[in-house]
């Protein structure tokens, strides 16, 4: 986390946060007029008292503020941000099992410390004002936990290639366009047709950045992926956010450098690889789990994991602090549901 080790954290404020969900609502406290951040809403929790562990502090913090005693959680995201007057780590977990006081679903409730507290749809987040440094945390919530990348589209006819978009998009929620193999006309009829299905489907496709200058203006997607080396390049880089305002912007991390890079550029997610040996990049050496972890604990955003990863391998990349996995053979269905299924 931008060179610190988090044993080392000196000056910064550690704080506890839980995500506590149930069914598709989060629970959501208002911080008190007078407190750091006042008036605003956040995720509960509070301080980690010295020599205490995460998921003590996180027990501890909710059975004290709202009565409830966490049955299962596991890690979300870890935040370190800067405010004018204050640093803070946010640790939060996420938990969908829990037991004790009960609260409403539609009323506002108050919390065993006076805070009010309510139940809001995830989709509904964005209208409640939070803390700049739970923005994050907010994005993590919303966003899916397999991002689907693409394989080129040679060897296929385009047609046959857009077909099988539709149906990965019946599928999944997340999907980078990596086409490399097309430009000009060709490129920008098939990533209109893919944008088209896309938004017709409620799915968030994103454009790999090196199918940029081949496909032309007039590209229509939700966010741009960058390689490792479009990452680094600042021109590039401030480029996309002037032509693409408002647009998801991720990237390609591999090692602590790249995690940094993404922090100063407020990435929206990362994908970190290689996790797993893979038979695409038989000479990379995979990472590691606990190197995949390590990485994510220094990076500000939604990692996912990449390289050699399997469907079953969405809570291992969560209990290791990911949002989740990222692949293309793994995810990316060839076929349709009936040949799939057979």
């Amino acid at each position: 986390m931008q060179n610190i080790e988090l044993k080392a954290l000196q000056n910064i404020l550690h704080v506890a946060v839980v995500a506590i969900l149930k069914a598709d609502r989060v629970l959501i406290s208002k911080r008190a007029k007078e407190a750091h951040q006042g008036g605003l809403w956040e995720f509960p929790g509070g301080k980690v008292e010295t020599g205490e562990d995460i998921e003590t502090a996180c027990v501890r913090e909710i059975q004290e503020e709202l009565g409830i005693r966490l049955v299962e959680s596991r890690p979300l995201i870890k935040i370190l941000h800067h405010y004018a007057d204050k640093s803070v780590l946010l640790e939060t977990r996420l938990c969908s099992v829990f037991e004790g006081r009960e609260y409403p679903l539609t009323d506002e409730q108050y919390g065993l410390e006076g805070q009010q507290v309510k139940w809001v749809q995830l989709k509904k987040l964005n209208n409640y004002q939070f803390p700049e440094a739970n923005q994050s945390i907010i994005y993590a919530l919303t966003l899916a936990d397999k991002y689907v990348i693409s394989p080129d589209c040679s060897g296929i006819e385009v047609e046959q290639f857009i077909e099988r978009f539709r149906e990965n998009c019946s599928y999944y929620s997340l999907i980078q366009l990596r086409v490399k193999s097309l430009k000009g006309e060709q490129l920008q009829l098939l990533i209109k047709s893919c944008a088209a299905i896309a938004k017709k489907a409620g799915v968030r496709l994103l454009l790999n950045s090196d199918c940029i200058n081949m496909a032309g203006d007039n590209i229509d997607c939700d966010g741009i992926h960058l390689t490792s080396t479009h990452l680094y390049d600042n021109n590039f880089v401030g480029s996309i956010r002037q032509r693409f305002p408002e647009k998801i912007i991720s990237a390609s991390c591999h090692q602590n450098s790249d995690i940094e890079q993404a922090n100063r550029c407020e990435l929206n997610f990362i994908v970190i690889s290689p996790v797993q040996k893979t038979m695409s990049h038989i000479q990379q050496i995979p990472i590691g789990w606990k190197s995949f972890e390590s990485l994510t604990n220094r990076a500000n955003m939604p990692c996912f994991a990449l390289g050699g990863m399997k469907k079953n391998d969405i809570c291992l990349a969560q209990e290791h602090g990911g949002q989740g996995i990222a692949g293309i053979s793994a995810l990316w269905k060839l076929t349709s549901k009936s040949e799939d299924e057979s």
